[in-house]
This record gives structure tokens, sequence and C-alpha cells, in this order.
């Protein structure tokens, strides 16, 4: 859990060596692997595609294989709160995809971390009017995040999807408390 960033470092150094015409996708553990004391929970596997998303995967594989004590090649489909955890990522993204496959326009907004030590990843994406920030803290250990969009300098509200609540930007800055690994997503409707 304290390397779970490393998700994100993977895919960058991908592109690192990549062609810029490679298109790249990851596979997230879905499963114990080998291990019946310890496995991915579904706050980590969901922490882990978004981070993914945010860092440029372009598609998301999950390993949903186990193989102790026996092998079990779909154990996914016997686990219902990691099924239930893959299922809402994956209908949270599919609801998403035409902002997801819009272009990125990270140069909107600048967002900052209270803690040097605890990055913050994001993502922004401006479609049909509206201003689409996701976001994630980088490490296992909280921080606050502090967010200002450049071009709109005024007092707005910002929806914190899927989280019922709202946010108050004064000015066009906002900040907001992040858990370990904690994913948000802020839609701005630009007026």
């Amino acid at each position: 859990e304290d390397y779970m960033w490393y998700v994100a470092k993977g895919i960058d150094q991908l592109y690192a060596w990549a062609d810029e015409d490679k298109i790249i996708w990851n596979i997230i553990e879905a499963s114990n692997i080998r291990s019946p004391d310890r496995k991915v929970t579904p706050k980590q596997l969901q922490s882990q595609v978004w981070m993914s998303l945010i860092h440029g995967s372009k598609g998301i594989v999950y390993f949903v294989h186990s193989f102790y004590p026996t092998t079990v090649p779909s154990s996914l489909l016997n686990d219902p709160p990691l099924l239930e955890a893959v299922t809402e990522v994956n209908n949270r993204i599919h609801s998403m995809a035409p902002i997801l496959n819009s272009p990125n326009k990270n140069e909107l907004v600048t967002v900052t971390s209270s803690k040097k030590d605890v990055p913050i990843s994001y993502m922004v994406k401006e479609y049909e009017g509206s201003i689409y920030i996701f976001s994630i803290g980088m490490r296992n250990d909280s921080t606050e995040g502090s967010f200002e969009t450049v071009k709109i300098n005024e007092d707005y509200e910002v929806e914190v999807l899927y989280e019922g609540r709202t946010l108050s930007a004064v000015k066009g800055k906002f900040t907001d408390s992040f858990s370990p690994y904690e994913v948000h997503i802020y839609k701005i409707d630009k007026k």
C-alpha cells in the first residue's frame, strides 16, 4: 500500500520510453494472486485505475487469476466486493468516456499539495462547456490540495462528482482534503 504510486510511475516510464504514437494500457491486480491473507482492497483497486488514467493509460486490463490454494482463472467472479468495485469503476469510466477521450487541458488549472512529500496528480479536460479535474493523492498519507483555474478569476461552485457535495471557489481558487490515495473528480461549469 505504500507503493501503489508505482503504478503511475510505470506508466510515466513507458511513455518516456515509447514513441509518441504508442498507446499504453496497464494491468491492475483484481485478485489475491498467491496470498490468501493479502489482496487488493476495492478502494485500492479503484485508486490504481484512476491514477492509471490520470497518468495517461488508454485502457485497463484486470488480472483476475488466483493461484493459491488452487488455481482459479476467474477468481474475481467469486469475490463480490472486488467485483462490485471493478463494475463501479468500469461504469464510471464508460459514462465519462467522451470526457476522458477529449484532449488534455492541464494548462487550465494549477494544483499544489500542502505536503511536499504527498503529490497530487491531476488531469484536466474541457468538454461541452465544463472543466473536469480528475485528481488523486499519490501517497499513503493525507494532504490538502489547492486548485486554481487559470482563466476564471471569479467565484463559482465546484461539483465534486460521485460524492454528493460541492465546494466554493473564491476568485478561481478552492481547496479539498485527500485521504491516502483518494480520488476526486471536479466539474466546473464555465460561465
